[in-house]
């Protein structure tokens, strides 16, 4: 499924760089986005912080964690531009 839709593998460096930035950004995440809503991302999805909170809890070789790893350097991505526009 991840190579058929084109999304990269998740290595274990960068699982852990990114698991450490979500829980240093974590309850600002749920401020900023509210827990029982989804978050709109721009490819089109939609994520709450429990998906990514799901997602660190099953680990970097469970299934579908790529399509939810790209999603969560998305919002990463939207989180430091709001942060830089601020």
């Amino acid at each position: 499924r991840r190579v058929m839709h084109g999304i990269p593998p998740v290595t274990e460096a960068e699982f852990t760089q990114q698991q450490a930035w979500y829980q240093s950004h974590r309850e600002a995440l749920l401020d900023w986005m509210a827990p029982d809503t989804k978050f709109e991302l721009t490819n089109g999805a939609s994520r709450s912080v429990y998906d990514f909170d799901l997602m660190f809890s099953n680990g970097a070789r469970a299934m579908r964690v790529g399509e939810t790893f790209r999603d969560l350097k998305l919002l990463r991505e939207l989180w430091e531009g709001e942060a830089a526009g601020s």
